[in-house]
């Protein structure tokens, strides 16, 4: 199979394993780099779930011990071209790579996150990686400074779970609180997906001199 270039999934040219799905010309793509893009590489069309049932019944009678691809995407970039590997090397490979996007927190509760601010922009997004319990959340955070309104969203990264994300302005348990589902990357969902909006006025704090916002993020799951 190594010699057919059409057995092989042009993004990362490895042979076909498992599911094998279209865009919207009929290019063909491998399970896992149909979760990373949003267009084809061969014709910049859009991928979409439609299947190549044809291609995975041939490959399948070819190669019957062929067992999809165990690789997972990076959690800071889903198109990261440094990494292309196993769930137990990325963690290294954000501390190596994306250090300055990685949170390790071995408790659930009350993460701190901080991120100074520009007024004079009508909006500022950033995100975070966190790490905690063996799995990768990425929290979106998006400042609206023109509606005063900052919205979060939290997403697990290579896996499903059940669970909801808190976000208050003091780790404190007497203390207003804003929750929304935890939810899995789907190809093709915005960054901002089951958002939480929180008045930008109490969690934004003057600290030496400068604008800073300040909150403390919840996992339960």
């Amino acid at each position: 199979m190594e010699k057919y270039k059409s057995a092989k999934c042009p993004v990362c040219w490895k042979i076909f394993a498992g599911k094998i799905f279209l865009c919207a010309r009929g290019h063909s793509v491998c399970h896992f780099c149909s979760s990373a893009i949003l267009k084809c590489p061969t014709c910049d069309q859009e991928i979409t779930t439609v299947r190549n049932l044809t291609l995975e019944a041939i490959i399948k009678e070819l190669c019957p011990n062929l067992k999809p691809k165990d690789v997972c995407m990076c959690p800071s970039s889903l198109l990261c071209e440094t990494f292309h590997g196993k769930k137990q090397d990325l963690i290294g490979h954000m501390q190596k790579c994306h250090s300055r996007d990685l949170i390790i927190s071995a408790q659930r509760m009350g993460i701190k996150i901080t991120k100074s601010l520009c007024y004079s922009k009508a909006e500022e997004q950033f995100f975070k990686v966190i790490y905690c319990n063996q799995k990768f959340f990425k929290l979106h955070v998006n400042v609206q400074h023109t509606m005063l309104m900052v919205y979060f969203s939290v997403r697990i990264i290579n896996e499903t779970i059940q669970g909801k994300f808190e976000v208050s302005s003091q780790n404190q348990i007497r203390t207003n609180r804003f929750s929304a589902p935890i939810t899995s990357y789907k190809r093709g969902d915005p960054d901002l997906h089951r958002t939480v909006p929180v008045p930008r006025m109490l969690i934004t704090h003057n600290i030496d001199n400068r604008a800073m916002l300040v909150v403390y993020l919840n996992l339960i799951f």
